[in-house]
């Protein structure tokens, strides 16, 4: 599929309330509940910072996967110990009002916009077109009655979902059916994707 780059962000691990509260139930067992959004596991980011962790502490962790709005709701209210998510304004919100603490940058990410190669008969955009005028050309393709272009939103409030929710507010555009569409939400996003044939926007490493 073709790829172009759309954004980055840094990736942020984010612990336990600020007030001092364990986790309701406390850490069960003595291991180490982290909430790691879907598509950092997906890459394998999550499960090989599981693996390190608990060779260099001989603490276990369970991974409990999740989009990252979900999970940094859990983190306030302090259903798990860590979460390891890729929504830095949302954990810039939740910081400032001073329910999670010790948050650290680890790895830097990108988004990419992915799809099929452009419709023949319909003009490309021009070669280094930024994530707004992809878009915008994406759209009005799309429109036109001989295309029958897709575009699938992961639409579950992962940091993907809040990429591409961005991505649209800078492109001026309200993304509306039938050109675009909800993920199942059944398998990975870049899976569901490939098999539609579709456009959508994913993080790079899944």
């Amino acid at each position: 599929m073709r790829r172009r780059l759309l954004l980055a962000t840094c990736l942020g691990g984010v612990v336990a309330p600020v007030s001092g509260r364990e986790p309701k139930g406390g850490t069960a067992g003595g291991t180490l509940r982290c909430g790691a959004d879907v598509a950092l596991i997906d890459s394998g980011l999550a499960p090989a910072l599981q693996r390190g962790f608990g060779r260099d502490t001989g603490l276990p962790v369970h991974l409990v996967p999740a989009p990252s709005l979900p999970l940094l709701e859990a983190l306030a209210a302090g259903e798990i110990d860590v979460a390891l998510t890729n929504t830095p304004a949302a954990e810039d919100e939740l910081e400032r009002q001073g329910l999670i603490h010790d948050r650290r940058a680890i790895a830097l990410g990108q988004f990419l916009v992915v799809g099929p190669p452009w419709p023949p008969g319909v003009e490309p955009p021009p070669r280094g077109t930024g994530v707004a005028g992809l878009l915008q050309a994406f759209a009005r393709a799309a429109a036109m009655p001989s295309e029958a272009l897709v575009f699938v939103s992961s639409n579950d409030g992962s940091g993907v979902h809040a990429a591409e929710q961005a991505a649209w507010r800078l492109a001026g555009i309200a993304p509306q059916a039938p050109w675009y569409r909800a993920a199942a939400g059944k398998r990975p996003l870049a899976e569901e994707v490939r098999s539609q044939q579709a456009w959508a926007i994913v993080e790079r490493g899944a």
